[in-house]
């Protein structure tokens, strides 16, 4: 287990999904930003799951641009997406399952974006679109 704390802006508003066992979750995207000589974005994929969990996120109504801290597992998943127009895509995509997590208040936090911005995106890979290899 690799346990980590991160914190980073919501990329989309939160969507609440049901496993096949009906047990709901969400899935999100979160934009965080690495400061230094190499400035650059990354975007884990972030799960939660369980009903107190899921209520919770959603009653405190975080959604796209919110700044958030979350700590849980990261993991490095493998993905492999088939394409009809091509060569299949592999890649790696870093997914976190969340344990926890608390707003950041954004006077507090270094970050480029404005609070209210519309600028982030989904970034290229998402698990959803792909057949996982490994986990």
């Amino acid at each position: 287990m690799f346990l980590g704390t991160v914190i980073g802006r919501v990329t989309a508003d939160l969507e609440v999904q049901k496993s096949a066992e009906q047990s709901p979750y969400i899935r999100f995207t979160l934009a965080v930003n690495k400061y230094g000589k190499n400035e650059h974005t990354l975007f884990p994929q972030c799960w939660i799951f369980g009903k107190e969990n899921v209520d919770r996120i959603i009653k405190a109504k975080v959604g796209k641009g919110s700044l958030i801290q979350i700590a849980g597992d990261i993991d490095l998943v493998e993905y492999k997406k088939k394409r009809s127009d091509g060569p299949d895509t592999t890649g790696i995509v870093l997914k976190i399952i969340i344990w926890s997590w608390n707003y950041v208040s954004a006077d507090k936090a270094r970050i480029s974006e404005e609070p209210n911005s519309n600028t982030l995106t989904k970034p290229p890979a998402s698990l959803e679109d792909f057949d996982v290899i490994s986990e």
